[in-house]
């Protein structure tokens, strides 16, 4: 059944005469005729019948104009939506995202979408779409965006890092509603190729080679640098070479115990690659896919670790996080599909999303 003339037929109902209807809809009254009398035929039923002047439906044509009048409801929700959608006002979205990033940027953005009077969706879960859960680390990556490290800060002890969730930036707007599910790149990339969820927040490092995969749109969003984590008072003994301008040495702990993240993760890859340009292999005495985890050895004192920035807001006491004399820095990015380029939703809170990690590089 065409819908227009079944919306002809409740005008028709709800006017009277086909005059009426076609003033109504800007159509010439023989239009109308000739367009009901086709569906007429088209149903095999006889929809209306001559009373006097005015042309009156019968019993089935009264059932099919009540049906008319829901599907014109029906169409005018969707115009409606369908203009919002175009608007960036409303939308279902699909995010995956690695542990750093999903507590930290991620939760901020979401927290400002309820904030913003939307509702989050269907929550939270971890483990790619018909895969076994997800590591609370960060695995081999692809499509990491250009460009570089940037003038990364270096040298200076770090034992505290700015709060995440600064005000300040784009709105999402209450419409909007968001799942989310906990990923590495190695999951998520390929969740967001196959249709399975619509944004993927994912990094590589800077002495790691990056696999791009076709048909993503990769965005810069942060860029974190890599400390070296140690005790206090053991780093202050070891490094006897370079000053507070140059960053440290990591010959310096060709001797040191090393705390890991496991093999299967890119941070493991990143480790081996920076003692290695460094002259040695790390001898490593525990795995911990935790960054915090990592850190609540070194504060024990099993040994040290490399940490991006990310994972290393909350230090324990007695820790010290210092630069690198060789930078390594962990290339935080968005990834859509490239089919995706027109959705103004996504835009919206991919433009939020930057105004967190903005905020927090501030």
């Amino acid at each position: 059944m065409d819908a227009r003339k079944l919306l002809m037929l409740a005008e028709l109902d709800r006017l009277g005469t086909i005059a009426a209807v076609a003033r109504s809809l800007h159509l010439t009254a023989p239009g109308v005729s000739m367009q009901l009398a086709a569906l007429e035929r088209e149903l095999g039923v006889v929809l209306t019948e001559r009373q006097g002047r005015r042309v009156a439906l019968t019993a089935a044509g009264s059932v099919l104009a009540e049906h008319a009048r829901q599907i014109g409801d029906l169409m005018s929700v969707a115009e409606m939506e369908v203009s919002a959608l175009r608007e960036g006002a409303t939308g279902r979205y699909r995010v995956a995202a690695f542990p750093t990033i999903a507590r930290s940027l991620v939760a901020s953005a979401w927290g400002r979408l309820l904030a913003a009077g939307g509702t989050s969706g269907a929550g939270w879960s971890a483990g790619a779409p018909g895969t076994a859960g997800s590591q609370s680390s960060e695995r081999q990556s692809a499509g990491a965006p250009g460009g570089t490290s940037g003038g990364a800060p270096r040298a200076t002890p770090h034992t505290a890092q700015p709060k995440i969730g600064s005000p300040g930036g784009g709105t999402l707007a209450p419409g909007i509603r968001l799942s989310l599910i906990e990923l590495e790149p190695t999951d998520s990339l390929p969740a967001l190729a196959g249709g399975d969820v619509d944004l993927a927040v994912a990094h590589s490092y800077s002495n790691v080679p990056r696999i791009d995969r076709a048909g993503l749109v990769t965005t810069p969003l942060l860029t974190e640098p890599v400390y070296l984590a140690g005790r206090e008072l053991e780093l202050d003994t070891q490094s006897t070479r370079g000053g507070a301008d140059s960053g440290v040495d990591l010959r310096e702990y060709a001797n040191a115990d090393w705390i890991v993240p496991g093999r299967e993760f890119t941070c493991h890859e990143m480790v081996q690659r920076a003692c290695g340009l460094a002259g040695f292999e790390p001898r490593v005495v525990a795995e911990a896919t935790d960054f915090s985890v990592q850190l609540a050895f070194v504060a024990a004192g099993a040994g040290v670790a490399l940490i991006p920035q990310l994972g290393a807001v909350d230090v324990p006491g007695g820790v010290r996080l210092l630069d690198l004399a060789e930078p390594v820095s962990r290339y935080d990015y968005l990834a859509t599909r490239a089919s995706s380029a027109a959705d103004a939703g996504l835009a919206r809170l991919c433009a939020a999303l930057r105004s967190e990690a903005a905020a927090y590089a501030r």
